[in-house]
């Protein structure tokens, strides 16, 4: 072996070593703040799962989660791929007017889940006709196709919104794409650099979340408020999101997120048990994850009060981004009950039959809805 073979091979290992001793010696890190996910802590050692092959999976991850610099690294990678050209980056594509937006390909999405969401769907509309709405929430990707990349590969979501209104004969589905994008080019024109998304983060901004509530309302024969009724204020100018997460980019401007300031007064609003002064949680905008704003983020259940005259329940199945879309429904119900299939544990048929004269929404961004297992829960 010649000399500068060994000295690769002991440069190596030394590296290798010092990262090794530092991740063992250091104390876990429980939280990424910036990746807004718990990270694996270093597994306790057993025989048995050393054997299975388990404890290596879990040492591996840990030692990805715990890496020292982690968030550097990540940076100068991102960096690195941006200069040699590449507009795909750890799952998310770099868009044009410094826009990220998810990348989700056909791949993906796995269709027979689509399927059988749809029927579990239309299985609760059967047994609750006429109450019961499915609003599919466009991806990103599918409203600012004039800011995706060139040629990049995005699943087909003409095809899925066909099948929703195949599949769900009775149940009341409501089409979010072409009031999006009308939306979206009323602020083009502004050119106040709003978008119904945001640039670093995958959720609707305000005035997307907007035409949720629009459609919505139109949709139970209700005049809906025009959105400067609400008086809409800027609550943070330094929201990086979870796109942003990906990429690192610090030469990035933040996204300023709005929120409707005049809204129907709550009596309570209880999350898991616990209540809350307000529907806005203003300690959030402390924190990386900003947009836990609304509500302070998910629950499994949460149950809100108002005081608006005209009374009535909606039980609201959503992910999280009902939780911005929610503010504007306040002064048409005198309850609001939302459910995130993925922490409730009790039974959905006893809900609805407890709240038998509710409206019901089931309210998921496209790619969510396609993907999520919990759906099943609905026929229990």
């Amino acid at each position: 072996m010649k000399w500068w073979h060994r000295m690769y091979f002991c440069l190596t290992a030394g590296v290798l070593l010092l990262f090794g001793g530092v991740i063992v010696l250091k104390q876990d890190r429980d939280f990424s703040e910036n990746e807004n996910r718990i990270l694996t802590s270093l597994p306790a050692f057993h025989l048995r799962d050393f054997w299975t092959g388990d404890y290596q999976k879990e040492l591996e991850q840990a030692a990805d989660d715990q890496m020292p610099g982690r968030d550097r690294f990540t940076a100068l990678a991102a960096g690195t791929m941006r200069g040699l050209g590449y507009r795909d980056i750890g799952g998310a594509y770099l868009g044009s007017e410094e826009t990220y937006l998810s990348k989700i390909t056909e791949d993906d999405i796995g269709m027979f889940q689509y399927m059988e969401n749809l029927r579990y769907v239309e299985y609760l509309s059967r047994n609750y006709p006429e109450k019961l709405s499915l609003m599919l929430v466009p991806s990103a990707g599918t409203v600012l196709k004039d800011r995706m990349p060139k040629y990049a590969p995005f699943y087909h979501a003409n095809s899925m919104y066909h099948a929703a209104e195949v599949v769900c004969e009775t149940t009341g589905v409501l089409d979010l794409r072409e009031p999006m994008r009308r939306k979206n080019q009323e602020l083009q024109k502004e050119k106040s650099g709003d978008a119904v998304y945001y640039r670093t983060d995958h959720h609707w901004t305000l005035p997307g979340a907007y035409q949720g509530y629009a459609v919505y309302a139109d949709a139970r024969g209700r005049e809906p408020l025009a959105y400067e009724e609400f008086q809409p204020e800027i609550v943070s100018e330094s929201f990086y999101g979870t796109l942003y997460s990906k990429v690192l980019d610090r030469t990035v401007k933040p996204d300023t997120m709005f929120a409707a300031k005049k809204i129907e007064k709550t009596t309570s609003v209880v999350c898991d048990g616990n209540k809350r002064k307000s529907v806005y949680d203003t300690g959030k905008l402390k924190t990386k994850d900003k947009y836990a704003y609304f509500f302070g983020g998910n629950y499994g259940e949460v149950r809100i009060h108002t005081k608006a005259e005209q009374g009535g329940t909606l039980v609201i199945f959503k992910d999280s981004f009902a939780n911005s879309m929610v503010p504007f429904l306040l002064q048409d119900y005198e309850e609001i009950i939302l459910i995130d299939l993925r922490y409730y544990r009790s039974s959905v048929e006893d809900l609805l039959e407890q709240e038998e004269d509710s409206e019901i929404l089931i309210l998921y961004e496209m790619s969510n809805f396609a993907q999520d297992t919990n759906l099943v829960k609905l026929s229990k």
